[in-house]
């Protein structure tokens, strides 16, 4: 997009300035020429618009439409119920918005590893992450053969959860071939942001869940040792009017 944009404007600008100079040696008042020139500016801006705004929407509508419903995706995500919503958020939406040749989602273990169906990330992609909490080519980190940039998973971002790398999402490029561009970058960011934040709500209202049940637990324990003491009060009360 930046460059057909950019050639465009080019091209213009080279009419603008190519008109400029046959006004300029045409020989015609000065007053004249600025008049002109200023018309033609005017004219190839007004055109330049028409144009651009032409290629806005037959060349680029899927595009802006997979970055708005992403952005509405990245806006509900916070609020997901389950983990599993938030890993079709992170890996089925972007793909299929994006039409992306895959999606993976590698979880820290116990061991600190990332991992997906028992296949191990290269330990440099998460240290890569750690260190620019920004999304990484993979093709520049490894040499690892799955990581080629023609065939295979080609970005990975990061899902940092209080700080900690919680997870990693690696994307691959466009079906037909096509790179990840830096916009379509940015916009797997913050989905990877929202699911962060989905994570730490999910990880809260886990704790309040165990809070809960750990109260309610106590709550019953401690019920049952009054009771426990009540009959035993009972049985040495019963014990001293039996007595010998």
């Amino acid at each position: 997009y930046t460059i057909l944009t950019a050639t465009i404007f080019g091209v213009f600008a080279f009419v603008e300035w190519l008109a400029g100079r046959v006004i300029e040696h045409s020989g015609v008042a000065v007053a004249l020429v600025a008049f002109t020139a200023i018309g033609v500016a005017f004219s190839l801006n007004a055109v330049h618009a028409r144009i651009e705004s032409f290629v806005e929407r037959a060349l680029f509508r899927r595009r802006h439409l997979a970055e708005r419903h992403l952005a509405a995706v990245s806006a509900g995500l916070p609020y997901a119920e389950n983990s599993g919503a938030v890993e079709r958020a992170l890996l089925h939406e972007p793909a299929e918005a994006y039409s992306l040749s895959c999606a993976t989602l590698f979880k820290r273990d116990d061991a600190g590893n990332y991992t997906h169906d028992g296949e191990i990330l290269d330990p440099a992609v998460a240290l890569q992450l750690q260190g620019t909490r920004r999304a990484v080519r993979l093709h520049q980190l490894s040499m690892d053969e799955r990581w080629d940039a023609q065939t295979g998973p080609i970005l990975a971002v990061p899902v940092f959860v209080q700080a900690r790398l919680h997870a990693i999402a690696v994307y691959g490029g466009h079906v037909n071939g096509e790179d990840i561009d830096p916009d379509e970058v940015e916009s797997l960011e913050a989905i990877c942001t929202a699911a962060a934040m989905a994570y730490d709500h999910l990880d809260a209202v886990q704790v309040r869940r165990e809070i809960a049940r750990w109260r309610k637990l106590a709550e019953r324990q401690t019920r049952e040792l009054a009771a426990m003491r009540e009959r035993v009060s009972l049985l040495a009360d019963q014990t001293q009017r039996n007595g010998p």
